[in-house]
């Protein structure tokens, strides 16, 4: 990961957590966002952001943390899901 921000000297990473702030911020041409593409589709259908496959994208690594305070059985099964599609998407 560093080898790619060093080719992108002024880089700066934000967390914020408000989809309709990060929506706005890229809009305004802030910068980019990784979001589900459900949350994007009327703006992308009206052409005021524009999406990208994760394949295309490939060689950003980033990783993903989730956190909860207890294991159910909803959250294994989420869990598991999640597993197989970022097992999917390393081998494209």
């Amino acid at each position: 990961m560093q080898q790619v921000l060093q080719q992108f000297p002024s880089y700066k990473s934000m967390n914020i957590n408000q989809t309709e702030v990060i929506k706005n911020f890229v809009k305004q041409g802030l910068g980019i966002a990784f979001l589900p593409k459900s949350v994007i589709e009327a703006e992308s259908h009206q052409q005021l952001l524009h999406s990208y496959s994760l394949k295309e994208c490939s060689h950003i690594v980033s990783s993903t943390y989730f956190l909860t305070k207890y294991v159910s059985v909803d959250i294994e099964e989420f869990l598991a899901v999640c597993h197989l599609i970022y097992k999917d998407a390393s081998k494209n």
